[in-house]
């Protein structure tokens, strides 16, 4: 039976890949399909009674799964298993040249893991790469820092964090550190706070326009 960790517990195990448990499955309350699911890697934890109480986000380094974070469906809380510094933004792993996929030109960096999976779904993997930060806005300027090279090999990198004022404080210093020739911030329509809400809301046409 799981137990919700404080979410500054963190268990460090260096390079060695670890475990996660789960199965895959869709995200219902979330309106993620399964296969964007199993793209993502993200599995889904049960409790005796069939329903599912936690989400498992995987994070890499050096292609080794490395830590994830493991989301409490009800209350939206969470803890992080593994060593989580210095890994690679949340869907970076599918788009690298070498990858599962064919690398596009485009890259879309989020805020959360729930809106990259929104947005792969929305777009499709042909438009545009879709990666997220960790740790929230308040990290993104430090995490994108690390990813550098990664997100300066796209020839146009899209900026869509949430809506709110932590979201667009954090796309701002997040674009002081990209080359100004291939950064654009991406607004999202008013009311609107972040992608998984468009998809949840049935804005997918919206969203892409």
């Amino acid at each position: 039976e799981f137990s919700v960790e404080p979410t500054s517990s963190i268990e460090p195990t260096g390079d060695i890949e670890i475990s996660m448990s789960g199965t895959f499955d869709e995200l219902t309350d979330r309106d993620i399909k399964e296969e964007t699911a199993i793209k993502y890697g993200v599995k889904s934890v049960r409790n005796s009674e069939g329903q599912t109480i936690f989400h498992h986000y995987p994070y890499y380094r050096n292609r080794k799964l490395v830590a994830y974070v493991a989301r409490k469906v009800d209350t939206k809380d969470f803890f992080v298993k593994g060593d989580i510094e210095g890994v690679e933004l949340f869907g970076e792993s599918l788009f690298k040249e070498g990858g599962s996929d064919k690398k596009p030109t485009t890259l879309t960096i989020y805020e959360g893991e729930l809106d990259a999976m929104s947005a792969f779904q929305m777009f499709g993997i042909d438009q545009s790469a879709s990666v997220s930060i960790r740790g929230g806005a308040g990290n993104a300027k430090n995490h994108i820092k690390q990813r550098l090279k990664f997100v300066e090999a796209f020839d146009l990198v899209k900026i869509c964090f949430d809506n709110d004022e932590q979201g667009k404080k954090a796309s701002k210093e997040v674009m002081q550190i990209i080359s100004p020739n291939k950064v654009k911030l991406i607004t999202l329509p008013e009311g609107f706070k972040d992608a998984n809400q468009m998809l949840l809301e049935g804005k997918e046409e919206q969203f892409r326009s």
